[in-house]
């Protein structure tokens, strides 16, 4: 069982995830830790998610992740086409994070990935080059399964419902 600095966040659909590390990432980099990865953050249509764009933590890259339009080349999951761009790009960020001294993102690790797509391959590696710590976000319904499937063991688990952002990045700090 692999026991790296893995912290996740959790809650359920639609719960704040992403908002949360989001604003955990801007608290990080402002106390000067250097932070990486990506975030997906999701758009409407019709009162249901319609798609997700794929942003990078610092704001270089943005790519359609996935969305409710099929393209020749996509992958299908659940009612969404993941685009192979956007994959890409997920796995390009976070192959350039291997070995690095830095925080990094991944929003998020879900049924795709435990189905071997997404970016399951590209955090393999990363678990066997880890940064100096990562913070991902998982359904939390999904967060016992995601541990089994990569083998790891999380430093801690926060649920969106009951965390403050302030008081995990001041826990994260303690440990840097």
């Amino acid at each position: 069982m692999i026991k790296n600095q893995i912290f996740i966040i959790t809650g359920a659909p639609g719960a704040g995830k992403t908002t949360f590390i989001k604003n955990l990432a801007v608290l990080l980099k402002d106390a000067g830790y250097r932070c990486g990865g990506f975030y997906a953050e999701g758009y409407w249509g019709e009162k249901l998610r319609s798609g997700f764009d794929l942003v990078e933590i610092n704001g270089k890259a943005r790519e359609v992740l996935c969305n409710t339009t099929k393209e020749p080349d996509d992958v299908p999951y659940r009612h969404f086409f993941f685009k192979k761009k956007g994959i890409s790009l997920g796995a390009e960020i976070l192959k350039k994070a291997e070995g690095e001294e830095m925080i990094v993102f991944i929003d998020e690790i879900g049924g795709f990935e435990l189905n071997g797509q997404g970016w399951a391959g590209a955090v393999e590696k990363l678990l066997q080059n880890p940064p100096r710590l990562m913070i991902w976000t998982v359904r939390e319904n999904l967060v016992d399964e995601v541990c089994r499937y990569f083998s790891m063991l999380p430093e801690a688990v926060w649920h969106v419902d009951n965390a403050k952002v302030e008081a995990v990045a001041t826990e994260i700090k303690t440990i840097l």
